[in-house]
Formats: C-alpha cells, structure tokens, sequence
C-alpha cells in the first residue's frame, strides 16, 4: 500500500506540475478512441479501392498504414503518457520511477503486437494490400491476442524489478516472470512457425529450399527463447535477460522489414499495373488514328472501303518487357530490404560480439598511400576484404536490375521514345559498374590517385591488343549517345536488313524478317553505309513498275494506274502518289507508280493491294499488259530446207 500510494502521489504531482502536454495526449487518446469506429469504417472504404484498376492508387496504401496506426495508437499513447511522467519523476521514489518504467516497456510490446494484430484484419493492410491468404491472418492474429497480455505482463514486471535496484525482486520475481515469458515466446514461435500448421505454412510448401531445411530451423527457432529461460534458471539470468530483449527487437526489425517490403512489392504492382494500362491506351489511340485516317482517306477518293477497327497497329517496340521490369524490380528490392535489415541487426547485436572486431585486426596485404607527409604504408585488413565483396556484389545487383528500376520509378514518366530509354538505362548500367568498382579498389587500398593510371596502361594495352574490342564499345556508346540508330528502328547494314532489339558492349543485335537473331559489331553503325528506314519518319516511298502495249493512250493508262492507288486507304494523300512514262522497253510502255506509306511494316500489304487493283483496273479498261515478245530471223542458203532428209515414217500395225 505504500508503494501505491507513493506511485499515486508522484503521478499526481507530475500531472499537476506540467498538465499541458499530458492533458494534450490524453485527450488525443480519447478523441482516436472515440473516432474509431470511423477510422474502421474508412479502412474498409480504402479496401474496396484497392484492385481496380480505375481507383487503385499506391497512397491508399499509406493511408491505410496511418489509419491502422491511429486504431492502434490510443492504448499505447495513454500507457507511454502515464509511464513517462512517473519514470521522469526526480523528486519521487525508485519504486515509483521503476513502476513508470514498466508501463512504458508494456506500451512499447503493446504497440508492436497489438498493431501487426490490427494489420492482420480482414480489410487490413496483410489482407486487402499485401494479398496474404486469410488463413495465415486469422492464425498470426489470433496467437498474437494471446501473447499480448501474457508479455504484456511479464515485461511490467521484469521491468520494474530491475528499475527497482532490490536484488531479491530481480533475481526472484523478476526472474520467475522472465521464464514466464520466455515459455510464452517459445509457444508462440512453435504455433507461428510449425512447417504445416502455422503461418509460414504455405510459404514452406512453395519455397522448395525453406521445406527441405525446416528440420534445422524450426526446432532451432521455437526452442531459442526457451533456452534464454533455461539460462536465467541456472543463474545467468542479466546474459538471457540481455539477450531475450535483442531478440525481441531483431523479430521487431524483422517485422518492420517485412512490411517495408509488402509495401515495395505493393508499389511494383501498382506501378506494372500503372504502366500496362499507359500503354495499352496508347495502341488504342493509335489505332483509332490509323483508322480515322484510312476511313477519311476512302471518303476523299469517293469510295466505300471497309475498314477493319480490329487489325492492330504495329506501335513502337517496348524497352522492357513489363514481366521483366517487375521481376528486375522485385530482386532490387528484396536485396535493398535484407540488405537494410541485416545492418540493423548488426547494429542492435553489434556489443554482444566484440570479437568480430580481430577481422579488422587481420591483415590480408599492405599496400603504399600518397599523403602530404610522403608515403604511408596503409594495411588492407580482412574486413576491408569482406567489405569489397560486398560493393561488388551490390554493385552486380543494381547493373543487373536498374533496367526495371528505372522503368518503374522515372522512365514511365517522362515522355521518352524506347531509343531513349535504352540509352539511359545502359549508360546507368555503366555508371554504376565503375561507382562500384571504384569504390571496392578505394576499399582494397588502391585509390582512384593510382587507378586511373592503371586504367591508363590498360587503355593503351588495349588499344594495341584489342582495337576491334575497343572500337565496338566506343562505337557502342557513340550510338547511344548520338543515336543514329535506336531500338527498335528499322536498318539495312552490310546487306543485313532487319529490327534493332538491343544495343550491347561489342555488338548490336538485329532481327531479321525470318526472326533470325544477326549480330552486327557496333563499328559497322559507324564506318560503314547504313540505311535507317525510321529514325526521323516512318513514312517511305514504294515503287512499282507497270508495262502496257505498245499503242495504248499514255495519258489514259496513267490515269487508271493513279486512279487505283489513289483509292487504297493506306496509301497517304501528302506527299501525293505519282505517275511517270519512264520509256520504252523491249515489248512495253513502262511506267513507274510512286506512292507513300506511312508505316514500313505496310509496305508489302499495300504493294500486294496495288498490283491487284491495278490489274483488275486495267483489265476493266482493257488495257493489255503484254507478254515480253520476240522476232526470230532464221538466215541460211536458199533452199537449204529442202535438202533436210525427211523423217521417217512411223510404223504401221499389220
């Protein structure tokens, strides 16, 4: 009764002293309790946004996460408000500073479980956001009910006793409450994790790899926190005291990194979903485009030509494919999000192994730094080896996958043709290859001071030993930089006709119109004659050749000849189709037909169309187109046919 009351009167007294700021969040408490049933009601209207593709947006996402926060908040807020005045208390009692701090570790447990408790609902952010399987929420939600109170109470109590400074409280009812603990987490991991039961269940059966080694990690994982409760019995209760709560805070980190992590993954989705819908609107434009302009083209040449809405329109080829730009995206950010979660870890486990400290103890090799005091022997040391593997790896990661990165996070944005994109993402790709190079030699103790004189020699080497090696990459990033030729764009080189689909180190790859995949080294781009069919218009001239007999009216065969590629639809008004008597051949009047398409993938189809309409059409003025004709002089002696034996006459039958 004493230490109650000797706690009530230095809350008192702390309330009383500075009743602002307590009030303030009091009231905040109260008013979040009070809205919380339009807090849920709002989090059930942002779920039923989520997945449609008109109302779908990545900041529903936040919102959602703010609104869970805010249910969740009330209870925590009022318990760190209490707590924090009684633990600040300098003119009160130990006990009553220890109480104070055991209410705010019961808000700090309160507010890590009671909110992935509240996250697990089934218009939450796990269920409607992050599409978990409703199972493995009602499973984590439920054992998290049940841990809550139960650490709730063992942490007030272990708390207390050790703010309290009275050794017997510590060692015996903190102690006990300790090991109470510790069963309750050993019994929530067995539950949480249990290969067939539990919530990683069904990402067990579909990680082939975590399935084959749950025999070493499930036992190791339920059985640890038990084991910190084993040790504080047998007496080294402060080293399992120690050692429990940095693991409660590498599950916390573990958690929060999960979460970051839906919440990447949750952006990838939105913007993949984002980006197919941009370009899928943009073929349907372009369609309508096509379309209206071959119906309105048919309207001036005065026919009714059918035109069919569904042919599809050749648009410009994609950088990326979207699965790959996901795919790309995904790897990045896993990465990024182990990456940082394994450096917090580090970071809360950091003082328990001060003897990883002797790597930076073990010199692998010395190397001589340039300093403004002369030469300095500088040792590299076996973590500055372990910290270049790493940039390297890292470094490998990101070339590998920025094309995606990019594409979701800039590229998309701006108005870009996919030549431009490709030569951003490529020259981003080189960048930070020689970041991260740079930096793993600066690591290993070879500043850029003396790489750049090594990068020196070796660009001499090479341009002696590998000139074509040289000259291709430097044509290479020629072509992306003055992009004579784009992805995409159509090109004739060396005879080779044919796609241009990407744009490497030594070569660039085309592809033919058998789907053959031609490597054409990126020096030929830039010494040799090349033919871009599209890098500033896609409209080309096609040519064909028509011959009529001998004796026609030229000026009435031009004009049926002109009058039929005049009523093609894909044949352009501007520039104009034209008609010239280019001279006589052998058994003909030849004339040249000129007209313009507007794409080249058009070019046979309207060359196909043309020469029908144009036989059809002639023959319906008949108009005769010959047949290469022949006079034959045979010159011998005179009567040199008669002198020629007869042939013999055939048998008869008897």
């Amino acid at each position: 009764s004493g230490h109650a009351a000797a706690v009530a009167s230095s809350l008192w007294r702390r309330l009383v002293s500075a009743p602002v700021l307590p009030s303030l969040l009091v009231m905040l408490a109260v008013v979040l309790l009070a809205l919380r049933a339009r807090l849920r009601a709002r989090l059930v209207h942002i779920s039923s946004l989520v997945g449609r593709v008109q109302s779908d947006h990545f900041l529903l996402t936040p919102r959602a996460m703010a609104i869970t926060l805010l249910l969740v908040a009330p209870w925590p807020l009022l318990l760190s408000t209490l707590g924090g005045r009684l633990a600040t208390d300098v003119a009160g009692t130990s006990f009553s500073r220890a109480v104070g701090g055991g209410v705010v570790a019961v808000a700090a447990v309160t507010l890590v479980l009671y909110g992935f408790a509240a996250m697990c609902r089934d218009h939450g952010l796990f269920g409607a956001h992050f599409e978990w399987s409703g199972q493995a929420r009602r499973r984590l939600a439920r054992n998290l009910m049940w841990l809550l109170p139960l650490e709730s109470a063992c942490g007030f109590v272990v708390t207390t006793t050790s703010a309290a400074g009275v050794t017997d409280w510590d060692h015996g009812l903190g102690r006990f409450a300790f090991m109470v603990g510790s069963v309750g987490l050993s019994l929530f991991t067995w539950r949480v994790l249990h290969p067939r039961k539990g919530v990683t269940a069904e990402f067990v059966r579909r990680d082939t790899r975590v399935g084959r080694s749950r025999a070493v990690w499930f036992p190791l994982a339920a059985a640890l926190p038990a084991a910190m409760g084993g040790l504080a019995a047998v007496g080294y209760y402060d080293t399992a005291a120690e050692i429990q709560g940095r693991l409660f805070a590498s599950v916390s980190v573990a958690g929060l990194g999960l979460v970051v992590h839906s919440l990447a993954m949750r952006w990838v989705v939105v913007a993949h979903r984002r980006l197919a819908m941009q370009r899928a609107r943009a073929e349907r434009d372009e369609r309508r485009a096509a379309v209206a302009a071959e119906r309105k083209a048919a309207a001036a040449a005065g026919t009714e030509t059918q035109v069919d809405d569904a042919v599809p329109i050749a648009a410009e080829p994609p950088l990326i494919d979207l699965s790959s730009v996901s795919g790309q995206t995904r790897s990045l950010l896993r990465v990024v999000v182990v990456t940082g979660v394994a450096a917090w870890l580090w970071w809360v486990w950091r003082g328990l192994f001060p003897a990883l400290g002797v790597l930076d103890d073990i010199t692998v090799w010395t190397t001589t730094a340039v300093t403004p005091d002369g030469d300095r022997v500088v040792p590299v040391t076996l973590w500055g080896l372990l910290r270049a593997l790493l940039t390297l790896g890292l470094t490998w990661v990101a070339a590998r996958n920025v094309p995606g990165v990019l594409e979701i996070t800039l590229l998309q944005r701006l108005r870009l043709d996919a030549g431009t994109r490709y030569a951003v993402v490529t020259v981003c790709r080189y960048l930070i290859i020689a970041v991260g190079v740079t930096v793993a030699f600066e690591q290993l103790g070879v500043p850029w001071s003396r790489l750049q004189w090594i990068v020196a020699a070796l660009g001499v080497g090479l341009g002696f030993g590998l000139q074509e090696i040289v000259a291709n990459f430097v044509s290479g990033l020629i072509i992306l930089f003055e992009r004579p030729v784009r992805i995409g764009d159509t090109v004739t080189v060396n005879g080779l006709s044919g796609t241009v689909s990407r744009i490497q180190i030594r070569a660039t790859t085309i592809i033919d119109w058998d789907n053959k995949e031609i490597l054409v080294p990126n020096k030929s781009f830039i010494t040799d004659h090349v033919v871009n069919w599209t890098l500033s218009s896609p409209v080309t001239r096609l040519q064909l050749k028509v011959g009529v007999a001998y004796g026609t009216d030229t000026d009435r065969a031009a004009r049926v000849i002109l009058d039929a590629a005049n009523s093609h639809p894909m044949v352009l008004g501007q520039p104009t189709a034209a008609v010239f008597f280019v001279g006589f051949g052998d058994s003909s009047l030849d004339f040249e037909l000129r007209v313009f398409v507007s794409e080249l993938s058009r070019r046979m189809p309207v060359m196909h169309d043309l020469h029908t309409a144009i036989n059809r059409a002639l023959s319906k003025e008949e108009i005769e187109i010959p047949f290469p004709q022949r006079d034959i002089n045979v010159r011998g002696a005179e009567g040199a046919l008669d002198t020629l034996p007869a042939a013999p006459s055939p048998p008869t039958s008897a």
